[in-house]
């Protein structure tokens, strides 16, 4: 009787085994079908061709089609927010830029948790912000820009509310007792026109996107607000250097759907530094301004934490709202 109950029990066992190895092997490898990528931005930008030039190399590596759907709005957050609602099957991911972290320290109605509806992939972008002038003003450096904003008021223009750029400035004002008085525009290009008709003082923007102005002799840059150098501009001294702290991170990267499998986040970002290793990819990307980088989903998960620390201590302190 006992050995007939051994030998029912060790059949079931295996009778399960088989059927997990079954079930295990009957699923397809992943990507099986389309996936989406989410830009939370409108069609044109360098942000979106870059998501196309890295959809595509994506689509050859998975073999399945890989579609751009471009969702802007409310300073990013309409985008992330479709990405955050969506089945955690890695069939559905979005791109973030720095303002994921700042919204997530400034703005108080967020239809998601930062943290923990949305896994971090993959850095795949560092964006170089400088600060620009006139090439006829009498600033020379960061030092003597900061003397000058000590001393009186000074306006700085930026892309938006929420920016890097703008962050950039209160960040300033808050260390350094400067005078600066922010003049949001909508996108880069009516602040560059104000800026040389003499409207502002200053700029603090994408050093891609102006620097055109600086070879022309129409713009002169006075410092990187980035934390760390850039390859093409050695020469380009960075406010760091000259105040320690006074820098902003400005990037781009890929999250999913907060519940996603571990396993598939990690093939996601595998995949993502395959692609953005390719030197076609690489170049096309530099082309755009961009420098492009790949992380763990842990080391861009550290960046997104350290980020909203930073932002909401400056917002907390000098009672700041960007909403």
């Amino acid at each position: 009787m006992e050995s007939t109950l051994m030998r029912s029990r060790t059949f079931v066992v295996l009778a399960l085994g088989l059927l997990a190895a079954a079930l295990s092997f009957a699923q397809p490898a992943f990507p099986s079908r389309q996936v989406h990528l989410v830009v939370p931005f409108p069609p044109g930008g360098a942000s979106d061709a870059m998501m196309r030039i890295l959809g595509a190399r994506l689509q050859e590596i998975w073999k399945q089609p890989v579609v751009i759907e471009n969702k802007p709005g409310a300073g990013t957050i309409i985008g992330t927010n479709a990405v955050a609602k969506a089945v955690p099957d890695g069939y559905t991911l979005g791109l973030v830029a720095s303002a994921h972290a700042i919204n997530a320290a400034g703005r108080r109605d967020l239809p998601y948790d930062t943290l923990k509806d949305l896994a971090t992939v993959s850095q795949v972008a560092v964006v170089h912000q400088a600060i620009f002038m006139r090439a006829d003003m009498p600033v020379h450096s960061m030092r003597e820009l900061v003397n000058h904003a000590r001393s009186q008021r000074t306006t700085y223009a930026t892309a938006g509310v929420g920016t890097a750029g703008h962050l950039f400035g209160e960040l300033l004002n808050a260390k350094e007792g400067t005078h600066l008085a922010h003049v949001p525009y909508k996108g880069s290009s009516p602040a560059q026109v104000d800026l040389l008709a003499g409207q502002v003082d200053l700029m603090v923007d994408a050093l891609s996107a102006h620097y055109p102005m600086v070879k022309a002799g129409k713009l002169k840059v006075i410092a990187l607000a980035s934390p760390q150098p850039h390859p093409g501009f050695p020469q380009i001294p960075m406010a760091e250097q000259t105040y320690p702290g006074i820098s902003v991170e400005s990037f781009f990267g890929i999250v999913a759907p907060g519940n996603t499998p571990r396993s598939i986040v990690n093939q996601l970002s595998g995949d993502i530094a395959t692609a953005l290793s390719d030197p076609g990819v690489k170049n096309r990307i530099d082309e755009l301004g961009l420098l492009p980088m790949s992380t763990t989903p842990a080391q861009f998960d550290a960046l997104i934490r350290a980020e909203v620390r930073k932002w909401t201590e400056l917002f907390r302190a000098g009672n700041i709202r960007i909403d």
